[in-house]
């Protein structure tokens, strides 16, 4: 083009001459002589070796001051010549074939001397409105072309020596400048795949102070300008240098290697760049400076982020593919950061780098994340080391480390504000991180493992993300009080759609952490801490807790978990792990909200001993969270016991007790002492507005010696030998404690002193006592009393004395041995001395009453009790069975000790008849002798069944037992009685045909003057051993049996008419026989017996009669 140009120029100076005679008039040119130019300008066209076609269309031309000449030309076109065109196509130089372009304006100016030197370049040549097409191929070479005219394809440096070699010839000596206006530049890039296009561009090549020197300026968005200085002469090195102002970052990142870590981001980039080509065209450093503006980083799929403005400094050496940061800063809402440090670009061989590898030093930094952290964090003294990706884009962070300094400030947006004081003077956390960041379908993808050495408190609530469990970190604001965090480590995992997952684990060394509102600080505290899966866990290997006024308690092995982080409030569970004093144990038990003593009554020093305890207090935390609300399960083992508190005036002691706490009680179990008697059970304490009373539930040894323990001093003997009872104690507040006893009594030996009933070892029975112990100075005192053995039944009550011992034995209801059933009650009568007996109503029999002793005894009687005798017996019976169906009735008697025995006077009626006194005796093993008088004998005998009616008479009846029991020896003694109805008799009579005697009986009656009986009686018979009556009318004998069991009668006697006479025959027999009488038996069933005479005993003298009679029945001595 250059000789083409010169052509034209001075073809058209030639012809021209004459029209510069008017100086500064533009001219326009004849057609022929522009037809001349143009013929002149492809002849130089040719001449160079660029045959091509040129039009230059319409020419003007003006004469300038100083000479200069300017030429003018519209619509100028050119095309490759007729025939020249393929050849060149693809050489090193060529134009390529076909076609051509078009310019919509050129214009030269000339020197004065260029008009006499012909092909000489003008001085200046513009060309205007041209179009430009540059491509870059993908292995860096440049094609340049206007339309479809290609005029080179180079590399940068062949196109740079291209340059200098066609300004260096001779006739482009004169040019100066060559400017390409109003140019229309599209540049496309192979290698990117990108087509950028530039309007109204201006291209310039200039030559000042021996230099050549290309710029061009365009506009994209934002403004583009680029300069290539390179010598005229001498090495062909250049000086590269670019503005940019306002460019999109991504169309910066695909010029140069340099600058493709520019690719992720949105943002207008301004700045320079500046730098130099070697002789051999290969790049030198570049020096950079680029100022980013608001945008953000926005890598292919990763949710952008946005930033308020960026700078960087660097200089990039392409022969290691290092940047060098001198410089590097970020400005992001929350987010401050200035850096220095180098990164090498890596990439395959042979092609674009796409990945740089970094390592920076931090130097400054601020995180300002007020929704997201409680305050601003300084970041200082910085390494980082990281691999980035710019396609698809990830950073992998190798190791990192930056110095974290806390500010004091505030958190918002949590349930309480906390403070995060910076302790003056303290040294910055040391945090590094390692992990990978990338850009994924959907959002971000992140992995990253965080950790220090050591921390402080307020260091890590710092760096914890208000969001992130924040029931969890709201529970550790408030009560991690102080203490040095060891080895933090956190990890935090993002997947695109998925919520973020954060864990951390630390350890801590001195450590004050408040467990529980109302509780006082941990004080010592180490161990672990875990937080991920949305569960945080602490874990203490050591630390202790003292309540006010208390010893420690240590409690390794407790443990705090939040099973799910997610909730608000969180569930809280404090597993409790504590060994320490019982009392400090209690004492913290006894802290609100808990308030376990307090809330029944007792305090922390009711028991003394040590205590290893395990449980779990649950409670929520976190905004929301209710005060007070403390649910709790406690369980462990207390040793070494004792307590005179937990039973008022009494010691407990126990070597171990299980303890067990519930927000319904608290529970001691296992074996232990109360005042020595071993008990094993369990004492419960209810807790609650609504519960019930304290109480103990054991097993426990039941003796004489445990009776007495408790107070229950019992008289000699009642009680020897063990046996286990059921206990239960119940303790009212400001009350005496109930005592409930229930027993077997295997292996107990029981004696009621005075009533002659025992129960051996061996037997068994059922015992069951209810009352209340002693209190305050009041004696024990039991209303129920309930006893079932072999022999007895009784139910009452039981009071002791002030001093201790027995006060009162009632029992209202008592059946004892078979002969008693009725109510009775032992008063004590001081120590040592057996209780006397008060009966109080019910049925005796004193044919099996054992009363002052007897078999069931250890001897005879009482008398080897202490006192020397049975005790007293008073009181009164309904009804006093006597001996062979005759009783007593409304009984009152008043029995004292005599000679070993009882013995005193008694009185009632002798079975609701008429009124009797008696008297009690010593008999034999322990059943006493009695004398029962009456002076109504008729209605006596009547009522006791001998008589159907009979008068007046005075009657002694007295009984002595026998060894055997339920046996008696008695007589009976009645003076002048009247019977008027005796169906006995009337038989006799009958039988005998005694006509008036018979008659008298059924009339007046036949007068007794004394009736006379000896007799042994037992349980089922009685054997009348000498028997009789005698009176005026008759005498009448008797011996025999009366078996009661089965209600017959075998007796037989001499009967004696008119006694009166006949009584002179009792010189030579037996009382109530006369000298003459009549021999008769009485057999069979006693309510119609058979009665037989020996009329021929009549005959015989009484001293003869015994002869003609058989022996009398006898009673077996076993019955």
């Amino acid at each position: 083009m250059a000789h083409a140009l010169q052509a034209v120029v001075l073809v058209a100076l030639a012809l021209l001459m004459f029209l510069v005679l008017a100086q500064g008039r533009e001219m326009p040119l004849p057609q022929a002589l522009s037809d001349r130019i143009e013929a002149r300008a492809e002849a130089a066209l040719a001449s160079g070796g660029q045959g091509a076609a040129l039009d230059l269309g319409r020419i003007a031309v003006a004469v300038e001051k100083g000479g200069q000449l300017r030429l003018r030309a519209e619509d100028v076109r050119l095309g490759a010549a007729e025939g020249a065109g393929g050849g060149a196509a693809g050489g090193a130089g060529g134009a390529a074939g076909g076609g051509g372009v078009t310019v919509p304006a050129l214009e030269a100016v000339l020197g004065p001397g260029s008009l006499l030197t012909p092909g000489r370049a003008p001085r200046t040549l513009v060309l205007r409105g041209a179009a430009l097409d540059v491509t870059r191929r993908a292995d860096g070479q440049l094609d340049f072309g206007f339309g479809t005219l290609r005029l080179l394809r180079r590399t940068p440096a062949e196109a740079i020596a291209r340059i200098r070699g066609l300004l260096a010839r001779e006739a482009m000596a004169p040019l100066q400048s060559l400017r390409l206006e109003g140019l229309s530049l599209t540049f496309r890039d192979a290698r990117a795949g990108r087509v950028w296009q530039f309007d109204d561009a201006t291209l310039s090549v200039a030559r000042t102070g021996g230099e050549i020197a290309v710029a061009l300026d365009a506009d994209l968005p934002g403004r583009v300008s680029l300069r290539l200085t390179v010598p005229e002469t001498g090495p062909p090195t250049a000086r590269l240098s670019a503005l940019v102002d306002g460019v999109p970052a991504a169309d910066l990142a695909a010029q140069a290697p340099a600058l493709g870590w520019l690719a992720p981001l949105e943002a207008a980039v301004s700045g320079a760049l500046i730098g130099r080509l070697g002789t051999a065209g290969a790049l030198g450093p570049v020096d950079g400076t680029l100022e980013i503006g608001r945008g953000r980083l926005a890598p292919e799929g990763g949710r952008p982020l946005p930033f308020d403005r960026a700078q960087a400094y660097f200089t990039y050496r392409p022969e290691g593919g290092r940047l060098t940061f001198t410089s590097l800063a970020v400005e992001a809402p929350g987010l401050s950061l200035s850096a220095s440090g180098h990164a090498d670009l890596a990439g395959p061989p042979g092609e674009w780098p796409d990945a740089l590898t970094a390592q920076l030093a931090i130097e400054a930094g601020e995180i300002r994340a007020e929704a997201a952290l409680p305050g601003r964090l300084r970041l200082a003294d910085g390494a980082l080391d990281a691999r980035i990706t710019l396609a698809p884009f990830a950073a992998e962070i190798g190791q990192a480390g930056v110095t974290v300094v806390t500010e004091s400030g505030t958190a918002a947006g949590q349930a309480t504000p906390v403070s995060l004081p910076a302790d003056p003077g303290a040294p910055g956390l040391r945090l590094t991180a390692r992990g990978r960041v990338a850009a994924a379908a959907g959002g971000w993808a992140a992995s990253l493992d965080l950790g220090a050495e050591e921390a402080g408190p307020a260091q890590v609530l710092a760096l914890w993300p208000l969001a992130a469990a924040p029931g969890t970190r709201d529970w550790v604001a408030r009560n991690v009080l102080s203490g040095r965090i060891e080895r933090p480590r956190a990890g935090l995992r993002l997947s695109p759609g998925e919520r973020p997952r954060l864990a951390a684990t630390f350890g801590f060394r001195e450590g004050r952490v408040r467990p529980l509102r109302g509780f006082p600080p941990v004080e010592g505290g180490r161990g672990r801490a875990a937080l991920g899966e949305n569960r945080f866990t602490v874990s203490l290997e050591a630390g202790r807790i003292a309540p006010e006024g208390e010893g420690p308690i240590d409690l390794a092995g407790t443990a705090f978990v939040i099973a799910d982080t997610r909730l608000q409030p969180a569930d809280g569970d404090l597993r409790l792990a504590a060994s320490g004093p019982v009392h400090a144990a209690l004492a913290l038990l006894d802290l609100p909200p808990l308030s376990l003593l307090s809330r029944a009554g007792l305090s922390a020093d009711l028991a003394e001993g040590r205590a290893d305890v395990a449980g779990r207090l649950r409670f929520a935390v976190g905004r929301g969270a209710r005060p007070g609300a403390v649910g709790y399960d406690v369980t462990g083992m207390l040793a070494a016991l004792r307590s005179e508190t937990l039973v008022p005036g009494r010691a407990l002691t126990a070597d171990r007790l299980a303890l067990a706490v519930d927000p319904t009680g608290l529970t001691l179990e296992g074996r232990a002492a109360l005042d020595g008697v071993p008990l094993a059970g369990a004492f419960r304490l209810p807790i609650g507005p609504d519960a019930g009373l304290a109480e103990v539930t054991a097993r426990a040894p039941l003796s004489a010696e445990s009776a007495g323990t408790f107070g229950v001093a019992l008289p000699p003997g009642a009680l020897s030998g063990e046996t286990e009872a059921e206990v239960r104690l119940t303790f009212g507040r400001g009350a005496a404690p109930a005592l409930s006893v229930a027993s077997t009594l295997e292996g107990l030996a029981l004696r009621l002193p005075g009533l002659g009933w025992s129960k051996p070892a061996a037997a068994s029975g059922r015992l069951e006592v209810a009352g209340r112990l002693g209190f305050r100075g009041a004696p024990p005192a039991f209303d129920t009393v309930a006893l079932e053995a072999p022999g007895l039944t009784a139910r009452g009550r039981l009071a002791l004395a002030p001093g201790g011992g027995l006060d009162r034995l009632t029992l209202e209801t008592a059946r004892l041995g078979g002969w008693f059933d009725g109510a009775l009650a032992l008063v004590g009568r001081g120590a040592g001395r057996p209780p006397a007996v008060e009966l109080a109503g019910g049925t005796l029999d004193l044919a099996a009453a054992v009363l002052g002793g007897g078999a069931g005894d250890d001897g005879p009687g009482d008398g080897g009790a202490a006192g020397g005798g049975p005790p007293p017996l008073s009181g009164r019976l309904d009804r006093l069975a006597l001996a062979g169906g005759v009783a007593l009735t409304g009984v009152t008697a008043d029995l004292a000790p005599s000679g070993g025995a009882l013995s005193g006077p008694f009185r009632g009626r002798l079975d609701g008849g008429p009124p009797v006194t008696g008297e009690l005796g010593p008999g034999l093993g322990g059943r006493p002798s009695l004398r029962v008088q009456t002076g109504d004998a008729g209605r006596a005998l009547a009522a006791a069944g001998a008589f159907e009616e009979a008068q007046g008479g005075t009657l002694t009846l007295t009984l002595a037992p026998e060894a055997q029991r339920g046996a008696w020896r008695g007589t009976l003694e009645v003076g002048e009685i009247r019977v008027t109805a005796a169906p006995g008799l009337a038989a006799l009579f009958n039988t005998l045909s005694v006509v008036g005697l018979l008659e008298r009986l059924n009339g007046p009656g036949l007068l007794f003057s004394a009736i006379e009986a000896s007799f042994r009686l037992t349980p089922g018979a009685v054997q009348l051993t000498s028997a009789s009556a005698v009176g005026p009318a008759l005498g009448i004998s008797a011996d025999g049996i009366y078996d009661m069991a089965n209600d017959r009668i075998d007796i037989q006697g001499v009967l004696s008419p008119i006694y009166f006479v006949n009584s002179i025959g009792q010189m030579v027999s037996r009382e109530g026989e006369g000298l003459f009488g009549f021999n008769y038996r009485v057999r069979g069933p006693a309510g119609a017996p058979a009665v037989t005479v020996n009329p021929l005993s009549i005959l015989t003298p009484g001293a003869f009669r015994q002869i003609f009679r058989a022996a009398p029945p006898e009673l077996p001595e076993s019955r």
